[in-house]
């Protein structure tokens, strides 16, 4: 009796192992799939966020390359010169060190603020086209270039009305060039650039400057004589 308590002892033992290790071999094998479930999962994600980097670097590069193609050098520009008269209207900041109104003299860091009259013609009587107001900041420790930053305000043009706005470092000798960045009313979303050079400094400085403004950029308007054309 002892014998046949042992045997079904036993025999219960092997029975539960076996239904143990079933049991043990089902949970392994939905462990894994679930394993590669979440491996397919992230593969999928990183896979989006691939996709997601690429579609925005192709944006990005469309954009660029419509920007370039839209404001070319090829593109036709319209070109407004006018006189500049650099006369009292300025106020200097002097730079650490010097506190001067020669502006040849002027240390690094001083600041410019110009309030000045644009003509039409080099003499001060001729006809009033608007303001230059902005400032310029000595940007160079040799004290050679100036950082330029101002707005031209059309007040009595015959075909425009707004402001541009113009900034860059003016480099070199001769004549200078920097950027035209935007602008508002007629020249709003405006892009181009402009050059001027110092037309005569007697009695006191006159600056000749040139607004080359692309066509397709700003509310492009011909002249009457284009438009007979």
């Amino acid at each position: 009796m002892a014998e046949v308590q042992l045997e079904l002892a036993h025999g219960g033992t092997s029975k539960d192992s076996k239904i143990l290790s079933r049991r043990q071999i089902h949970l392994r094998e939905l462990q894994r799939g679930s394993s590669q479930a979440r491996c397919a999962e992230m593969g999928e994600e990183r896979e989006r966020a691939l996709l997601m980097k690429m579609a925005a670097m192709l944006s990005l590069l469309l954009s660029v390359v419509v920007a370039d193609a839209y404001y070319s050098e090829s593109d036709e520009a319209e070109t407004l010169t006018y006189f500049v008269h650099c006369t009292d209207e300025v106020a200097i900041v002097a730079g650490p060190g010097k506190d001067t109104r020669d502006m040849n003299k002027l240390a690094f860091g001083s600041t410019l603020i110009y309030d000045n009259d644009v003509t039409e013609g080099p003499e001060l009587t001729s006809r009033h086209i608007g303001r230059r107001q902005g400032m310029a900041v000595m940007d160079n420790f040799a004290g050679q270039n100036y950082y330029l930053l101002f707005t031209v305000i059309f007040e009595q043009h015959d075909k425009y009305q707004g402001t541009l706005q113009v900034q860059g470092t003016e480099i070199g000798h001769g004549p200078r060039e920097i950027s035209i960045v935007g602008g508002t009313g007629d020249f709003r979303g405006a892009r181009g650039y402009s050059t001027f050079y110092l037309h005569t400094a007697i009695p006191y400085p006159i600056i000749k400057q040139s607004f080359h403004i692309y066509k397709s950029s700003f509310n492009y308007k011909p002249s009457m004589m284009q438009a007979s054309e």
